[in-house]
């Protein structure tokens, strides 16, 4: 929005949109470069109509679903604390194939409101940035993988700790979005509009914010941006 009182120019792609309103005839009509000033009012319209567009049409709806389900699990682990403990994932657990299921289990336990708040908005935003540009079916593998490949890196390297100490996070699965945002958002920088760029440049300045006060879980964060960030990569590249 400018708030200078000048006029814009819009591209004439957007041009005939505009004009369609206004009768007569537009002399610069036959110009696929042409422009068309439009004062400041009109040009505010034209972005939120455009940007309201783009939320309705992106919509992240598998990132969506993500954020309930935390949601849902986030409720039932704080009602009933018993509970908790089936979704941890031991280090133990390597050698006790019943509990594989761990695996899987271990990022619905997010532990509390305000941290299913922070990975939600993580989720969300991400996914405006990466959902339309990759298959779902991909998305769904990106969880699973980010979920098992970090769980797996933290109980290896934990196997000798005397305390057990389990692992229960989203973390994982946030980094998994992490690498495959940075990675579409570079490949496709110059088709991103002023909310993706943001958004990415956001988060690559949350880089810093990895968790190191556990060897193991630190291991399990750069092994699923590497995994992910390789595999991204990959599949960008066929497009």
């Amino acid at each position: 929005m400018y708030l200078d009182g000048k006029n814009r120019a819009v591209l004439s792609s957007h041009r005939d949109r505009l004009l369609a309103k206004e009768p007569g005839p537009c002399p610069d009509a036959s110009s696929s470069n042409a422009y068309e000033i439009i004062p400041p009012g009109r040009y505010a319209q034209f972005i939120n109509e455009s940007m309201r567009e783009y939320f309705k049409k992106n919509l992240p709806r598998l990132s969506l679903v993500l954020i309930v389900v935390f949601f849902i699990f986030n409720i039932l682990t704080q009602v009933f604390q018993e509970f908790s403990n089936l979704l941890f994932l031991y280090p133990t657990n390597l050698h006790e194939p019943l509990n594989w299921y761990r695996f899987i289990s271990y990022p619905l336990y997010v532990g509390g409101l305000l941290k299913w708040l922070l990975s939600s908005l993580a989720f969300l935003l991400l996914g405006y940035l990466i959902e339309h540009r990759i298959k779902r079916s991909y998305l769904i593998g990106l969880i699973l993988l980010s979920s098992i490949v970090g769980g797996l890196v933290y109980i290896l390297i934990n196997q000798n700790d005397s305390y057990n100490i389990p692992i229960a996070s989203p973390t994982m699965i946030s980094w998994g979005y992490w690498a495959a945002g940075i990675v579409i958002g570079i490949k496709f920088f110059k088709e991103l509009n002023t909310f993706e760029k943001v958004i990415l440049i956001l988060y690559v300045l949350s880089i810093f914010k990895i968790d190191i006060q556990n060897k193991g879980f630190l291991l399990g964060q750069l092994s699923v941006i590497i995994v992910i960030s390789i595999l991204t990569i990959l599949k960008v590249q066929k497009k």
